[in-house]
């Protein structure tokens, strides 16, 4: 990345990464633009949120960057809607989606918190997504906590989806992480072992990386009574 301030890297990466945006990687698409899985501005962000220290991003940061990649959603449902479910542009507008909600949820875990109209426009955006068949709930954990939610993220690791089964076992790690001593982590937890125990497909390698991920971060949930 071009150096802004050499002097200050911490300055110098924030500075380059609210001068880009999602769109400028795609503006001279014509139809569909393989991106062959690297999407460096959303791969680079999902770094910096999750290895520098929590509210490295500021409230208003973090919505400026949420902004930036949210408006490029206007632009790639419109692609979804008109490319044929299974084709080859339709796995690439996918990827595009899943890889933008991950860094959405890395960014809010940052920074903690982002205003009330940028959550509520966040919302809007997670509704329109879930009409197209995507797996939404590592961005609802970080946006909000709720019996009802955790329900349904227990129900979708079930799921023969792929998409919603992985997506919704990287949300049980990150509520399993923040909410430890609830009682819907520890559901979560014994469903995740119960893919294990019956090697449910899809999902079972994602179930095993996640349980390996808790050991990783040194989750409290995991003590004897789990272990056993």
């Amino acid at each position: 990345m071009p150096c802004i301030d050499a002097y200050i890297p911490a300055r110098s990466v924030k500075g380059w990464f609210l001068s880009q945006s999602v769109a400028a990687q795609f503006e001279d698409e014509q139809g569909c633009k393989l991106s062959l899985q690297e999407l460096p501005y959303l791969d680079e962000l999902i770094l910096v949120c999750d290895n520098m220290e929590r509210g490295y991003w500021s409230s208003e940061e973090a919505d400026c960057l949420l902004t930036g990649i949210r408006d490029y959603w206007d632009i790639l449902k419109t692609k979804m809607s008109l490319s044929l479910i299974g084709s080859v542009a339709r796995d690439e507008y996918n990827y595009r989606a899943q890889r933008m909600l991950q860094c959405m949820a890395a960014v809010v875990r940052n920074a903690g918190t982002v205003s009330s109209e940028c959550g509520e426009k966040l919302q809007r955006m997670i509704a329109e997504m879930q009409t197209l068949d995507l797996s939404t709930k590592e961005l609802e954990v970080e946006l909000g906590d709720s019996e009802e939610l955790a329900r349904q993220i227990i129900l979708e690791m079930r799921s023969s989806d792929r998409q919603l089964t992985v997506g919704a076992l990287i949300a049980a790690f990150h509520y399993i992480v923040a909410h430890s001593d609830q009682v819907y982590a520890q559901k979560m937890l014994d469903e995740i072992l119960n893919l294990l125990c019956y090697c449910k497909m899809p999902g079972l390698l994602s179930a095993a990386w996640t349980l390996h991920n808790l050991f990783y971060v040194k989750c409290p949930i995991l003590d004897e009574e789990n272990l056993r």
